[in-house]
């Protein structure tokens, strides 16, 4: 790890403490923060967040170029016949522009990880673009991100049938020589479809005749943020009647907050709603790997002001890098499309999200076209990518639903 990456988590870690000393210094007063301590902890919390997105940045970087390091290794020494001529692999890029240039009219872009294949002659093949596009969905939501959610990708887009387990089978006493019941367990199936998300964009014949223009970086994160937003949102947030059916709509009833209206406004949670939301999930569930609690930025922000009624914060930030801020012991995972605190609101997740199943067809479509927008000199790339995605085991993740005043 790097000095100035050392540097950053040590300054992540005092600022935290900073926040905590300042609310720990209302609560022993019995007293609510003041206007002034409020704002000091709200901006410390900002620059925390800032903070954790560079670490996560670098960490990333320092990981590309070991790899690259890695793929290297052992030829440095290798020769390289000067009447030798070798033709390279066709890189995504290649694809691209010649998508741009109108020498092809369509190509798929697989979901395959190239960064350390070479080419024959023994170069790194840049990122694919396939997966430029979802690195950046997948900074705009989890719901893409294979670390968080199960992810399936399919080569053609007929329906997908996953079993699950309706019921266990059971057992009971039985008396010496008598009939041992039978108990079967009981299986359901859901269904994986496959939704279209698409837009086009337009590139004017001056970006084209620009041959320095990182064309996968440029495409890539105006794919990535355009797909990532609406396919989230509906992994998320979707009624599973045209579109996927989203996690939080999927989840179980697991607690619906009080009544009265707390410092968060109507809807609002408290520490104890936190903790039985966690252990309303069978323990089985909680030993699982993947296991988390989900919610939106600002019902982040809010968890990380809550005590337990023994003193205890619930929040507790990340001292190791690449890893998540964590809430009771579990990690952490933010996710804009859930809804903020509200009265009937399901502002809160919390199971094993492995067990939520995205499905993908193929790989992210893109198409040009030339007389779209022929008048103005530009020329009209669509990209489309087909997805879905359900929750088959339905007790494996629980819902927070706000109160009501």
């Amino acid at each position: 790890m790097s000095e100035y990456l050392k540097k950053l988590v040590d300054d992540r870690q005092a600022a935290y403490h900073a926040a905590k000393a300042k609310m720990d210094e209302a609560a022993a007063e019995s007293r609510s923060l003041s206007a002034e301590e409020r704002e000091f902890v709200d901006r410390t919390f900002a620059e925390l967040d800032e903070k954790r997105a560079t670490i996560d940045t670098l960490i990333e970087a320092e990981k590309r170029e070991r790899d690259i390091a890695e793929s290297m290794r052992g030829l440095e020494d290798v020769a390289r016949p000067v009447e030798a001529r070798t033709v390279a692999a066709e890189t995504d890029a290649d694809i691209l522009r010649s998508l741009l240039m109108g020498e092809r009219r369509a190509h798929t872009f697989n979901f395959e990880k190239r960064d350390l294949a070479r080419t024959t002659s023994n170069a790194p093949v840049p990122t694919s673009f396939s997966d430029a596009v979802i690195d950046q969905a997948r900074l705009v939501g989890p719901m893409l991100d294979p670390s968080v959610v199960t992810v399936l990708n399919t080569a053609s887009g007929e329906d997908l049938v996953l079993p699950s387990l309706a019921s266990w089978s059971t057992a009971g006493f039985e008396a010496e020589a008598a009939t041992i019941d039978e108990s079967d367990p009981g299986f359901g199936k859901t269904t994986l479809k496959a939704y279209k998300y698409a837009f086009i964009v337009q590139v004017s014949q001056e970006f084209l005749a620009d041959s320095n223009i990182d064309v996968i970086g440029f495409l890539g994160q105006q794919a990535g943020n355009a797909i990532g937003y609406a396919v989230n949102d509906k992994l998320t947030l979707g009624t599973a009647t045209v579109e996927p059916n989203g996690i939080a709509t999927a989840a179980a009833a697991g607690v619906t907050g009080g009544t009265a209206t707390s410092t968060m406004g109507t809807g609002g949670f408290t520490a104890d709603n936190l903790i039985d939301l966690v252990y309303s999930l069978d323990g089985a569930a909680r030993r699982l790997p993947g296991f988390g609690v989900m919610a939106n930025g600002s019902s982040i922000g809010a968890m990380r002001k809550l005590k337990t009624s023994s003193g205890d914060y619930v929040f507790v930030p990340s001292i190791q890098p690449g890893t998540p801020d964590s809430i009771l012991g579990y990690s952490l995972i933010e996710n804009p499309a859930l809804a903020s605190v509200g009265s009937g609101a399901r502002s809160v997740l919390a199971g094993h999200f492995p067990s939520y199943y995205v499905r993908t067809v193929g790989g992210i479509d893109v198409a040009r076209s030339d007389d779209f927008a022929f008048n103005t000199g530009q020329v009209t790339l669509r990209f489309q990518i087909r997805v879905d995605g359900n929750l088959p085991q339905t007790s494996h993740v629980k819902r927070f639903t706000g109160g009501t005043a």
